[in-house]
Parts: structure tokens; C-alpha cells; sequence
């Protein structure tokens, strides 16, 4: 810690610079196509016990201090990955042996 920052990284990953903020996509999905909701993404604050509470800072500024953008195209591009991922692994478990799906998994 130095001046009540963390000084671990020259340059903070975007999960630590975020922190205590996390974040998530609405997902709207049938069997067969996953679809990712780019337009709902939904803020999670978890309070860490730490600090004085003395600042307060809205989810726009939080982030702006980092340069993460509210829009994160690269956010909204891995969670439709994962999103078509977990579809296509899902229906391997219909077809697939045990084994090969412990090995994919």
C-alpha cells in the first residue's frame, strides 16, 4: 500500500481495477442459440469493509479512472464466447462419451 493505493501492478488488470465493482451480462438464450443482451449489463457492488467511506464515486467514474469503458466491446464479445461455449458443450454431453467430455471440460 502506498497513500491508501494498492501498488501491486504498474497497470491493473480490469477485474482488480474494478474491484469492489463487478459485472454481468443479461442473457437471453434457447437451446440452440445463445444471444447476449449487449445493452444490460448490471453493476455489483460488494462492500469490502475497508476505507473510511469518506469518497464516493458513481459506477461511470469509477471506471473512468481506469479507462474501462462503460460499453466494453472486448466484455461483451467474451461472455457471447462463453455464452456459444457452454451451448456447443452442452449439447456434446448428449453425444459425446463421458471421457471426451471430461477431457473438453
Amino acid at each position: 500500500m502506498k497513500e491508501r493505493k494498492c501498488s501491486v501492478h504498474k497497470a491493473k488488470p480490469t477485474v482488480c481495477a474494478m474491484f469492489p465493482i463487478g459485472r454481468c451480462i443479461k442473457m437471453e438464450a434457447d437451446d440452440k442459440n445463445p444471444a447476449v443482451s449487449t445493452n444490460e449489463i448490471t453493476y455489483i457492488f460488494t462492500d469490502p469493509g475497508c476505507g473510511d467511506g469518506f469518497k464516493t464515486h458513481t459506477v461511470r467514474e469509477w471506471l473512468g479512472e481506469f479507462g474501462i469503458p462503460l460499453e466494453d466491446e472486448f466484455f461483451f464479445a467474451w461472455n457471447h464466447l462463453i455464452a456459444e461455449l457452454g451451448s456447443i458443450f452442452r449439447a456434446g454431453e448428449q453425444v459425446l462419451s463421458e471421457r471426451t467430455m471430461s477431457a473438453a471440460w
